[in-house]
């Protein structure tokens, strides 16, 4: 029998709380309703509770789990339509919680809800004034910025089947999630009627390691977030400050010799997690090796693809050797052995220098290089390790993620198609295709000033465009008023229906690197893209992409492990993924 609710339960030796949790589901008044619990090895009475309460209690390895993980194997066992999360040391304060935390449900655009906190005696003084802060008493829509929080709240499972939670991130999937079902139209809920007590019964230590694990989750999401020394200095001695004057105001007057040392301890854990990333590209640095051994994808024809594991490749002259962490996907790739030529889009991190780059430095992969018998070789972007040609790599800033370092290349070939034309604010531009290029065309005219309407049938991806001043079609109007209309397919029907439309001065371009010979019908208006964008536009994308001047977010969303090739490959021709990254070396993953 089927239920409408599944209530999701991430634990770890939650044995001291667990039952004020498990008795608080059973008195709610709301009944239909399911317990999933997940474990990660707990050692005390948790399962035992766990089975007194009727709970399907699911199992994952210590070393395995994330809390991205956790969640997403909970969710994938749960029968219900709405899935509720609560930690193990939570409990709900009201018989009316869970009715009022999956209530909001009843308005279909709204896809996550989250529930107030409040503390307890056990609680630092520092989080009681957080926790008032951030969990106010009044229920509201969100619409400054991203939030949620797993700790008590709910989301639809339908749109987690199509948005699960991302495993790789140290914390804060929940504001991750949040962020992502915003940018594609839904809202987040905060139902301050559905209250639960949080207690964290935590040692300095452990406030530092939560700040700590946070703050790299942050960065990961939102790259060019800064926390430096001055602002530690600056904003410890004004949090400090609210928390006595909090204490006096609550009479928590007993705790406030703890302030200090809590504070310093979280400001500590925001300024090494933001860092983290140039710690650890430091650290890698001094680890690195030569390789052993080589992965790729290779052809079997007919669109077949294998793993190999071989030797690896060997350096020349002021060739260096980059290990990948990130590879750019392109759905045109159906077969790699019909390929003349490969994509080049990827990041990695040197491991033998040379031409200049330093080891341990991350890079950029640029551009395209020939095969004429489709053998990928060393220099195929789609292994662990690959062997360049200084002109074929640009050197990142150590603070900008590879994953999306990993774009660089798409942004600096839309830029290089775009110089065809004028930049003028009086201008109009048609964008036909709303995939990774249109959708990177259409920020970059539109930061530009001009006029753009973007046309696909695909409607999520339009979707995706509903953050930018952009228009939207799902199909094809009349084209006359067009001063540029921008193909980012590359077939020669839609070039050939471009021209044939468009009024007599309009510019028509190709931005496809798939366009074949039979496309280029010699018109003074038809204009091609080259498939190597110049260092000028290179130079300029890293520039975009480092500042974050254009939003990657949806490009970067989706990443699939190397094995998964053939997956990525179909999800991105059958239009059901926007674009996706292949993680080819796991252990960069977070730089």
């Amino acid at each position: 029998m089927t239920v409408e609710t599944s209530i999701v339960i991430r634990t770890l030796n939650e044995a001291k709380h667990l039952e004020s949790l498990m008795q608080g589901i059973h008195n709610q008044s709301y009944r239909d309703w399911e317990i999933v619990l997940v474990d990660s090895g707990s050692s005390d009475r948790t399962l035992e509770i766990a089975k007194k309460y009727g709970a399907r209690i699911f199992h994952i390895p210590s070393h395995e789990f994330t809390f991205g993980r956790s969640l997403n194997i909970g969710c994938s066992k749960a029968e219900g339509k709405y899935l509720v999360f609560a930690s193990g040391h939570v409990w709900p304060i009201t018989n009316s919680w869970l009715k009022n935390i999956i209530r909001p449900f009843e308005e279909s655009s709204v896809a996550m809800v989250y529930g107030r906190q409040r503390g307890t005696d056990a609680n630092r003084l520092s989080e009681l004034r957080d926790l008032h802060m951030l969990f106010g008493p009044t229920s509201h829509i969100l619409v400054d910025e991203p939030r949620g929080n797993n700790g008590n709240s709910a989301v639809r499972k339908d749109l987690w089947e199509h948005q699960p939670f991302d495993e790789t991130l140290t914390g804060l999937e929940d504001v991750d999630w949040a962020r992502k079902v915003e940018q594609q139209g839904y809202r987040v809920y905060y139902a301050a009627d559905a209250p639960v007590r949080h207690v964290h019964e935590e040692t300095l230590r452990q406030v530092y390691t939560r700040y700590l694990r946070e703050a790299i989750a942050t960065k990961r999401m939102f790259p060019h977030y800064r926390f430096t020394w001055q602002e530690l200095l600056r904003g410890l001695p004004y949090a400090m400050a609210r928390d006595v004057l909090f204490a006096l105001r609550y009479k928590h007057v007993k705790k406030l010799p703890r302030v200090p040392a809590t504070r310093l301890a979280h400001f500590l854990g925001i300024y090494r997690g933001v860092s983290h990333q140039t710690r650890l590209a430091r650290e890698m640095a001094r680890q690195l090796k030569a390789p052993e051994a080589n992965r790729g994808v290779v052809s079997e024809g007919s669109g077949q693809h294998r793993l190999e594991v071989g030797e690896p490749p060997k350096v020349h002259g002021d060739q260096s050797l980059v290990q990948v962490a990130f590879a750019n996907v392109r759905s045109g790739e159906a077969n790699l052995d019909n390929l003349k030529s490969f994509s080049q889009e990827y990041a990695g991190i040197v491991v033998q220098s040379g031409g200049g780059l330093s080891k341990g430095q991350k890079v950029a992969g640029i551009g395209s290089r020939s095969s004429e018998n489709g053998d990928p070789g060393p220099h195929w972007p789609y292994a662990e390790y690959v062997a360049v040609e200084p002109s074929q790599v640009q050197p990142l800033p150590p603070d900008t993620p590879l994953k999306h370092g990993a774009m660089v290349g798409m942004v600096a070939a839309c830029l290089d198609g775009l110089a065809h034309l004028q930049f003028d604010p009086h201008r109009s531009a048609l964008v036909v295709g709303a995939g990774p290029a249109g959708n990177l065309c259409a920020q970059l005219l539109g930061q530009n000033g001009l006029k753009v309407t973007v046309v696909d049938q695909n409607n999520r991806w339009l979707s995706l465009l509903d953050k930018y001043e952009v228009n939207t079609l799902q199909e094809l109007g009349p084209l006359e008023g067009y001063d540029y209309l921008i193909d980012t397919g590359g077939s020669p029907e839609s070039i050939a229906k471009l021209l044939s439309g468009c009024g007599p001065k309009a510019i028509v371009l190709s931005l496809s690197a798939q366009a074949g010979d039979d496309t280029r019908t010699g018109s003074p208006r038809l204009v091609y893209a080259a498939q190597s964008p110049s260092k000028k536009h290179v130079k300029e994308a890293l520039r975009l992409v480092s500042s974050g001047m254009i939003s990657l977010e949806d490009h970067t969303a989706s990443v699939e492990p190397l094995e998964a090739y053939g997956k990525a490959l179909e999800g991105l021709r059958s239009g059901k993924q926007f674009n996706v990254l292949l993680s080819i070396s796991r252990e960069l993953e977070d730089l």
